[in-house]
């Protein structure tokens, strides 16, 4: 179950076994489960959830029976899971197309076409999209027009899905080589450090996530790293597992992980220093939500967490 939930008031959503399920976000109890033939993470305007089909459409769904609104067929990437923006959904797809459609009828407003797939999700600050093709190029764009404010050439040829805050845009080169931990200027593209992979992190480095301070970023078949957002330099590192694909969630100074081993961690965010675990059932392997002083998961054997309170 590769899917990061959405949490719309009592209900979250999330995509388990290619169906779409809504799920008390109290009680656990399935209010509604959709037909077979979704991927990735599900998206959502508060009316529509937005969503990918196994064969590279788009969906928009009805949040309160699942009924389908719209679909789009095309070429959408299953890892670049849509992003709902001002009234548009935005995903990328095999083509090097990225695609904005209407979120309410989905037709398409805009497209930009780069010069190689576009394989991971977009962010957004403002009304500037941030995302990298598999050529090598980060781009930032006007999310209303698809116009290009600035593209940036790398020495990688495959980006993960980017964090930005403040005005930096954070982004890793994923499994290409070489492996680093990029900072840009969000608004002119200027590089202001990098952060090579550590030698544990030989396979690549995945999405960041970021707090005032810092920059936290996983290796591929790594621990946890934190950088600092002032200099790019490395603060501490965490080798208590392997990490996950999942997002790592800041909830306070507290940091939300998940490891290869089944377990869910909580770490001191200022000192890398482990709080406590637990095992969650499963690996979780997708991104996580946080929500009404509860964090949102779900594992690849199909259970559905959530856990409260400031730890496991």
């Amino acid at each position: 179950m590769k899917s990061s939930p959405v949490v719309l008031g009592a209900t979250t959503y999330v995509v388990s076994g290619r169906r779409v399920l809504a799920v008390n976000a109290g009680s656990g109890t399935v209010i509604w489960r959709s037909e077979e033939g979704f991927v990735g993470s599900p998206a959502s305007d508060a009316h529509y959830l937005f969503v990918l089909g196994i064969n590279g459409s788009m969906h928009a769904l009805d949040i309160a029976d699942g009924r389908e609104v719209w679909t789009v067929d095309g070429s959408f990437h299953e890892n670049a899971s849509p992003l709902a923006i001002d009234g548009l959904v935005i995903s990328g797809g095999n083509d090097g197309k990225l695609r904005a459609l209407d979120s309410t009828t989905g037709d398409e407003r805009w497209s930009a076409t780069f010069g190689g797939p576009v394989t991971r999700s977009a962010a957004a600050e403002g009304d500037v999209l941030f995302v990298g093709s598999d050529d090598g190029v980060f781009h930032a764009l006007s999310a209303t027009t698809g116009t290009e404010r600035w593209s940036k050439t790398t020495s990688g040829t495959h980006f993960a899905t980017p964090a930005v805050r403040d005005g930096i845009v954070y982004v890793s080169t994923g499994s290409s080589s070489p492996h680093e931990l990029l900072a840009l200027d969000a608004a002119t593209g200027q590089m202001l450090w990098t952060f090579p992979a550590p030698a544990d992190s030989s396979s690549g480095m995945r999405s960041p996530s970021v707090d005032g301070g810092s920059v936290y970023i996983s290796g591929i078949d790594a621990g946890l790293y934190a950088i600092s957002r002032s200099h790019g330099s490395k603060t501490w590192t965490w080798n208590g597992a392997v990490v996950t694909e999942a997002t790592i969630a800041i909830v306070g100074d507290s940091l939300f992980l998940f490891g290869a081993d089944g377990n869910a961690y909580v770490l001191d965010g200022t000192t890398g220093v482990e709080r406590s675990h637990v095992p969650v059932g499963g690996v979780v392997a997708a991104g996580t939500t946080v929500a009404g002083g509860r964090l949102y998961a779900a594992s690849d054997e199909g259970h559905f967490l959530a856990i409260v309170g400031s730890a496991p």
